[in-house]
């Protein structure tokens, strides 16, 4: 299975339970860079560290809802001494649900489920 790596930013706070958007930035063999965005509606603790987040994922135009799980990996200082959070996210999404299609021969031997992994590091806000 082909697996997508995006680049997860943050906007606005970063707090578990708050409700805000990740723009990613997503690299895969089938398509070339393009824009996406997570709009998350919500968090649902699973266990001491572990998170079902549900929300919006947009792929090309095309809105889906989806259900990240999610685990927080831990706390500690950054660089310049502010407090970091650091965090790991996956789905499973099937590429033509969003309209990502690619040169035939590809799209064959890729198949339609892709695996998206997220890594963030956030700045703990108050």
């Amino acid at each position: 299975m082909p697996t997508s790596h995006m680049k997860a930013v943050p906007l606005g706070s970063t707090h578990a339970s708050a409700v805000g958007t990740w723009v990613c930035v997503p690299r895969t063999a089938v398509t070339r860079p393009s824009r996406c965005c997570l709009l998350y509606t919500s968090w649902k603790k699973t266990g001491d560290s572990t998170f079902d987040v549900t929300g919006n994922l947009t792929i090309k135009g095309v809105t889906k809802e989806v259900v990240l799980k999610v685990n927080l990996l831990g706390f500690g200082p950054g660089m310049r001494g502010a407090q970091l959070s650091g965090w790991e996210a996956s789905t499973t999404i099937a590429r033509r649900d969003f309209g990502v299609d690619g040169p035939a021969m590809m799209v064959k031997a890729l198949g339609d489920e892709v695996a998206i992994s997220i890594s963030i590091e956030a700045d703990l806000k108050q």
